[in-house]
C-alpha cells in the first residue's frame, strides 16, 4: 500500500513525528512518503502567515495557541494516489469542513499530537473542560470570537463521529481525553511516536568535557525553541535558584535548542548547543546524566524518546502524557511548577547518580521496527 504522512511542515514536534513515522514504515517494507503544503525550501505561504498573525493578534486572548480559523492550502489531487492518507497536522493545510468532506469518500488516519482536533481551536485546554460539550465560552479567545470557536467544535465533533476517520494518539492521556468526548466513530489507538537509533558519537564539547573531568553532574534541557514559555524554562530557573551553593557547584547545565537563551541563568555553569538535529551526526544527550522536561503543556514530546533511546534518565513534569511514559521507565516525575519540590527532586537525583539501562525497553517502545509494525497492522485494520 502507498501511504502519505501529511503535515503542515516537517518542523516542530508533529512534523518530526511524521517524518520519522514515514522512515519507520519504510524500514519495515512499506511505501510511505511525507506530503506537506510548504515548498521544498520549507517556506510558509503568505496566506498561512496572514491567518496565523491575525489569530495571534486579534483572536487569542493570551499567549496560548488557538487556531480556530484555518485555510485549506494543500492540493488534494496529490492525495489521490495513496491508499492511506495519514494527517499529523491540519492547520493551514486542510480545514475541518474540507476534512469532513474528504472523510466521506476516503479513509483517513489522524494522529492527535495535541488537543486541537478535540476542541474548537485551542491546542491545550489546560483546566477548561468545555471541549467535552460545545466550547461555547472559550477562555482562550476574545469574546467576539467565541461563537466561531463553538462552531468549529461542532465541526470537529462531526469529524470525530465519522466511521472513515481512524484516530491515533501517542499517549494514553490524550487518547482518554478524546474518548471522553461524545460519539467517536472508532476507538482511539495508542501508538508512540517513533525515534530512530541515535547511535552517533557523543557531541564534542570542551566545556562539558572539563566539567565531566571535574566530576560535575550534567543536567540537560532540550527544546526546539528555547523561548517557548510552555516548555518550563522559568520553572527550571526558579528550581535552580533554590539549590544550595554547594549543590550548584556540582552541576553543569547543557541547554540544547535554537533561539534566545532564557535570562536568569548567570549563576550556574552552562553550555549552550544550538545546532543539534539528526543531520549533525552527533548526540548531545550522551553528554547528560539527567534530562529535565519541565513542560507546562505537552502530550508526548519527542525529547523523551530521544533521551531514553540514548540511555539517559529523565526528570519530568506532571503535564499531559509525560508521567505515563516516565513511570513506564521508572523515571521520576514532580510538580515542576512548585520550585521547592522541583529543587528537592533535583538534589535527590544529583546525590543518587544512578546508572540504569533504559535502551532495551526504549527500543521496544519507540524503535522503528516496533512502531513500524504496529502502525502497519493498524493501517490494515482500517482498510
Amino acid at each position: 500500500m502507498k501511504i502519505a504522512q501529511i503535515t503542515t511542515s516537517i518542523n516542530g514536534g508533529a512534523g518530526l513525528a511524521a517524518k520519522r513515522l514515514s522512515q519507520a514504515l519504510t524500514h519495515v517494507g512499506l511505501d510511505s512518503r511525507v506530503v506537506t503544503q510548504r515548498s521544498e525550501v520549507n517556506e510558509t505561504s503568505v496566506k498561512s502567515k496572514i491567518v496565523t498573525v491575525l489569530q495571534d493578534r486579534f483572536v487569542q486572548s493570551g499567549p496560548e495557541l488557538v487556531t480556530t480559523f484555518s485555510k485549506t492550502l494543500i492540493n488534494q489531487d496529490v492525495l489521490s494516489s495513496f491508499e492511506i492518507i495519514h494527517f499529523h497536522g491540519t492547520y493551514n493545510l486542510i480545514n475541518t469542513k474540507d476534512l469532513i468532506e474528504l472523510s466521506k469518500v476516503r479513509r483517513i488516519v489522524l494522529t492527535l499530537h495535541d488537543q486541537r482536533m478535540i476542541t474548537g481551536g485551542c491546542h491545550y485546554s489546560k483546566d477548561c473542560n468545555q471541549f467535552r460539550s460545545s466550547c461555547e465560552k472559550c477562555p482562550q479567545v476574545r469574546m467576539p470570537f467565541q461563537y466561531f470557536v463553538h462552531k468549529e467544535r461542532e465541526r470537529t465533533k462531526a469529524l470525530l463521529r465519522s466511521r472513515n476517520l481512524h484516530i491515533v494518539s501517542p499517549s494514553n492521556w490524550l487518547a482518554q481525553l478524546a474518548t471522553s468526548t461524545s460519539g467517536l466513530g472508532n476507538p482511539v489507538k495508542v501508538i508512540h511516536n517513533p525515534v530512530p537509533e541515535l547511535d552517533f558519537p557523543v557531541m564534542v564539547n570542551e566545556d562539558v568535557r572539563i566539567a565531566r573531568n571535574q566530576g560535575k553532574y550534567i543536567i540537560g534541557f532540550v527544546s526546539a525553541h528555547l523561548n517557548n514559555p510552555f516548555k518550563g524554562t522559568q520553572d527550571l530557573i526558579q528550581a535552580f535558584r533554590r539549590l544550595p551553593t554547594e549543590v550548584l557547584k556540582q552541576v553543569h547545565l547543557v541547554i540544547v535548542g535554537k533561539g534566545e537563551v532564557p535570562h536568569g541563568l548567570d549563576f550556574i555553569a552552562k553550555t549552550v548547543i544550538s545546532n543539534f538535529d539528526e543531520d549533525t551526526q552527533s548526540n548531545p544527550y550522551k553528554l547528560m546524566d539527567l534530562l529535565v522536561v519541565p513542560s507546562r503543556e505537552d502530550n508526548s514530546p519527542n525529547v523523551i524518546g530521544e533521551a531514553l533511546m540514548s540511555n539517559v534518565k529523565i526528570l519530568g513534569s506532571l503535564s499531559g502524557g509525560i508521567p505515563e511514559i516516565l513511570e513506564l521507565f521508572g523515571c521520576p516525575v514532580v510538580d515542576t511548577t512548585d520550585p521547592a519540590k522541583f529543587a528537592e527532586k533535583l538534589i535527590m537525583e544529583i546525590n543518587q547518580k544512578q546508572i540504569e539501562n533504559y535502551y532495551p525497553l526504549a527500543r521496544e517502545t519507540f524503535g522503528y521496527e516496533s512502531i513500524g509494525n504496529q502502525m502497519s497492522e493498524f493501517y490494515e485494520s482500517c482498510l
